[in-house]
């Protein structure tokens, strides 16, 4: 499962997808949110981070590294994104869509903005 999520992170590290200055979310969430063992997530974050594609911040939090000096997202866009994002995810849900759906609307919409 760790290579899985790797593969998945990693991809959309280099699609973009997660941008520069991103937090991930703790190991615990993720697992939780996936049904799988912390252990398998925090294998995969130290891959990551053994790559140079995560850094730490203050507190222990990992990060999305920076990369070819692109800018990172500051403190206020990351709070108003996932702001936006969890807002987005309530709605789609009262609407009867499920996780997977939402998350694939949200890597779609991610994808079309990085074009303009």
């Amino acid at each position: 499962m760790a290579d899985r999520l790797y593969d998945v992170i990693h991809a959309d590290i280099e699609a973009g997808a997660l941008p520069a200055g991103a937090i991930l979310p703790t190991p615990e969430r993720v697992a939780q949110e996936l049904t799988i063992k912390p252990a398998a997530v925090e294998v995969a974050y130290a891959r990551l981070q053994s790559e140079g594609h995560l850094e730490s911040r203050d507190g222990g939090a990992l990060a999305i590294a920076s990369r070819d000096g692109k800018p990172q997202l500051g403190d206020a866009t990351q709070i108003r994104f996932e702001a936006a994002l969890l807002h987005a995810v309530r709605e789609a849900a009262a609407r009867g869509m499920s996780t997977h759906e939402v998350t694939g609307i949200s890597k779609a919409t991610m994808r079309r903005g990085t074009k303009d």
